[in-house]
């Protein structure tokens, strides 16, 4: 499945279009992605000093017409931690469907995602992060995912296990029913003195045999590719977990 496909069907009328919140909206940067969105039928919740935003839309040449501007009171006393969870808010009800971060600190973003408050993450889940690519060489624009390259930084195994899944779940909510599996590891030969390769193949041992994780298809080189085959056309046909 290349990029245009996924991005296809992940806007169809199968899915539908989401509503997207923006915490920190009085931002250019986000305004341009309202503009460019917006012409795809997208809707926005613009989350910030809604005067500041009106301003910067009015400045950036941006029409917010179809588009929802919250809190509708202007505050000065409006924080960071305000704006990101009166978004994480509106995905934990059902009124957006996507959480964009948009001029707001990261920490405080992150912080909103994980509140009990909020209700986006259930006790005993990890937040891991997901990167989606295509291979510009690629006739087909192969897709592929990759994780975690932000968020967790020195996993442990029972980590990876929630990273791996979570990876699959965003596979499958783009279409990709049965996604292939590459595991980055700095030699292809499992080896005790390196954690990687071991942690590689307990992920597949470990996994295999639950429901959730039917139907993945684990690459030929054992679940481990080296450093030097990223960029290949086989690692850019698989969906990668590091």
């Amino acid at each position: 499945m290349n990029f245009a496909e996924m991005t296809t069907l992940s806007v169809s009328d199968k899915y539908g279009l989401p509503v997207v919140v923006i915490a920190g909206a009085d931002d250019e940067a986000a305004l341009r992605v309202v503009a460019a969105a917006g012409k795809a039928g997208i809707r926005f919740i613009l989350v910030g000093n809604a005067e500041s935003i009106k301003s910067r839309a009015l400045g950036s040449g941006v029409n917010l017409d179809g588009h929802k501007i919250l809190p509708t009171v202007v505050s000065d006393v409006l924080t960071e931690a305000d704006v990101c969870g009166i978004a994480a808010e509106l995905c934990a009800s059902g009124e957006a469907g996507v959480l964009m971060k948009g001029h707001v600190g990261t920490a405080a973003f992150t912080r909103a995602i994980l509140s009990k408050d909020s209700g986006l993450t259930d006790s005993g889940t990890l937040l891991s992060h997901v990167g989606f690519f295509s291979d510009p060489r690629s006739k087909e624009r192969q897709a592929f995912l990759l994780s975690d390259g932000a968020i967790n930084i020195a996993p442990d195994l029972a980590a990876k296990k929630k990273i791996l899944k979570n990876i699959v779940a965003v596979a499958r909510s783009l279409g990709c029913v049965e996604p292939r599996i590459a595991i980055l590891a700095p030699v292809e030969k499992v080896s005790s003195k390196i954690v990687s390769t071991t942690d590689a193949e307990a992920l597949k041992a470990g996994l295999s045999d639950q429901n959730e994780m039917v139907g993945l298809v684990f690459n030929k080189f054992g679940d481990v590719c080296t450093r030097k085959r990223w960029g290949s056309s086989l690692l850019f046909r698989h969906f990668c977990s590091s």
